[in-house]
């Protein structure tokens, strides 16, 4: 077993060989005993050395997810109390309560509970201003005196 012959049976393990060159080393396996053997002692080693590479690789990859693993542990409890600290603020709740309820007034939420229709005779109420105009007109016109009570008060 040469140099190159391990090369090109490690090219053919390796997907590297153009399709021609693929079809005949396969004919190669089914017709020569020694190319099988070839093959088979190349596949061994290149297994060996992708098993040793397996074994860091998984050392690898398993303290990386220790790593990561610890990160997320930490971040995740500095936001639980960043959470914590912010859900027990009063003017969260206010201002979460405010802008639902603005938000179903907005969307007539409230409308849509009602049986009914509402019946609303707006014109022929007179504004709340316009009654507290004329309540006070009459009470100013209460307390003054007449013209003629003044002068004969004045005379005496």
């Amino acid at each position: 077993m040469n140099k190159q012959e391990q090369q090109d049976w490690k090219r053919y393990i390796q997907g590297e060989l153009p399709a021609h060159e693929r079809e005949a080393m396969d004919q190669r396996l089914l017709e020569d005993h020694e190319a099988l053997e070839t093959y088979l002692a190349v596949l061994e080693h290149f297994s060996d050395t992708g098993l040793r590479d397996a074994e860091a690789f998984e050392q690898q990859v398993m303290s990386q997810i220790e790593r990561e693993y610890k990160q997320l542990q930490s971040s995740s409890s500095r936001r639980n109390i960043q959470f914590r600290k912010w859900s027990n603020n009063k003017l969260v709740h206010y201002t979460l309560a405010a802008s639902i309820t603005l938000l179903f007034l907005s969307t007539g939420v409230f409308d849509r509970m009602l049986p009914g229709q509402l019946n609303v005779d707006s014109g022929d109420k007179q504004p709340y201003s316009e009654q507290m105009v004329r309540k006070a007109t009459h009470w100013l016109d209460e307390i003054k005196p007449e013209p003629n009570q003044f002068h004969q008060s004045i005379k005496r």
